[in-house]
C-alpha cells in the first residue's frame, strides 16, 4: 500500500470496509482477528493497525514492528485460532513520520471463524453472528452462491481423489514453510490426510443432508482422470432435476428448461412457431442462442 492510498482510507474513516486498530504494549487484541474473520465473510477489507478509531495516526514503534508481523503470520494460519486459516501479509507504510501496519483481508470463499466464533461485517462494527441460525445460514448461502468451487459432490471418495500422493508432500511442505519463518512444527504434520483436506476447506458438510462431501476445489487439484467425468454426471443430473443451484447461467445460456420451451410450440397470442427442433443426440452440445429469424416469425 502507498502512502496516498493510507492517507485516503485515513479520510474515509471507518465504515463497511475500513477499520482502524490501536495498538497497546506491541501485542494484538482479538479484535483484530474478528475483524478478519468479518471482512472474510463479507466484502473484504482494509485494516491499519496503528490507529485510533477517530483516524488519529499514533503509530508503532519500530522495535515492535517485526515482533508484531510474525505473531499475526502464526496465528492467522493456524487453523485452530483462525479456520480456514490464511495467508494475509502485513505492509509497513510511514504517514507523518508515523509507522502503522496495513492489511488487506480479501472475501474467502467459505465462512472464515475465529475460534469458535463467526463474524459478518456490519456497517464499521464486527457482529458474532455464531448463534444466530438465519444469519449463519443466509452466510454459508452467500458462499455457494459466489463461489462455485465450493459445490458440494457427495457420490466422489477418497479412492477418487489421489490423497496418497499429495498428502506427503502437502504437509512436508507446510512443516518446512512453517521451520523457515521461526515456528516449531505445524498442525498438519500430525494430521491425518482426510484431517487436512476438512481444514484447508476441501471437505465441507452438506447443510441439508449434514453429509460431509468433497467440494469442487478439492475435485480439481487431486482428482483421478476418471471421476471428472463422474463430477460432469452428477452436476448434468442435479441440473435435470432442479437440485443445481447453479444451474441457470453456468453453461453459457438460459436455464435448460428455457430451451425446452423453444423447443415446443408457442402458445403466446400472435406468434406461432415455424417448426419444431428436435431433441439433440444424446452427446451434450453447447446451447446456441435463439435465432429469431430461423425459429419464429411475429
Amino acid at each position: 500500500m502507498i502512502v496516498d492510498q493510507a492517507r485516503a482510507l485515513l479520510a474515509q474513516g471507518e465504515g463497511l470496509m475500513v477499520e482502524f486498530k490501536s495498538i497497546q504494549a506491541g501485542k494484538l487484541g482479538n479484535s483484530v482477528f474478528e475483524t478478519v474473520s468479518a471482512f472474510s465473510n463479507r466484502y473484504g477489507g482494509h485494516i491499519l493497525m496503528g490507529v485510533a478509531d477517530d483516524g488519529t495516526v499514533q503509530g508503532i514503534p519500530a522495535n515492535q514492528v517485526d515482533g508484531l508481523k510474525r505473531n499475526f503470520a502464526k496465528m492467522v494460519s493456524n487453523p485452530e485460532v483462525v479456520h480456514p486459516p490464511l495467508s494475509l501479509p502485513l505492509e509497513e507504510v510511514t504517514v507523518d513520520g508515523k509507522l502503522i501496519l496495513a492489511l488487506y483481508v480479501p472475501a474467502h470463499s467459505q465462512p472464515v471463524r475465529f475460534g469458535p466464533k463467526t463474524f459478518d461485517r456490519a456497517e464499521d462494527g464486527d457482529t458474532n453472528i455464531t448463534d444466530n441460525a438465519h444469519l449463519m445460514a443466509a452466510l454459508y448461502q452467500r458462499k455457494a452462491l459466489q463461489h462455485t468451487e465450493r459445490t458440494l459432490f457427495p457420490l466422489i471418495t477418497a479412492r477418487d481423489l489421489r490423497l496418497a500422493e499429495l498428502m506427503p508432500v502437502v504437509r512436508q511442505r507446510a512443516v518446512n514453510k512453517r521451520a523457515m519463518n521461526g515456528g516449531e512444527g505445524h498442525p498438519w504434520g500430525d494430521m491425518t490426510d482426510t484431517e487436512i483436506m476438512r481444514s484447508a476447506g476441501l471437505i465441507e458438510t452438506d447443510p441439508a443432508t449434514g453429509q460431509e462431501c468433497f467440494n469442487l476445489a478439492a475435485v480439481l487439484l487431486s482428482c483421478r482422470g476418471r471421476c471428472r467425468g463422474r463430477c460432469r454426471d452428477e452436476r448434468l443430473s442435479a441440473s435435470r432435476t432442479g437440485d443445481d443451484p447453479h444451474r441457470s447461467y453456468r453453461d453459457g445460456g438460459a436455464p435448460r428448461q428455457i430451451h425446452r420451451h423453444h423447443r415446443t410450440s408457442s402458445t403466446t397470442p400472435g406468434v406461432s412457431a415455424t417448426r419444431t427442433r428436435t431433441n439433440p443426440p444424446r452427446r451434450q452440445r453447447p446451447l446456441r442462442p435463439l435465432d429469431r429469424h430461423s425459429e419464429i416469425e411475429t
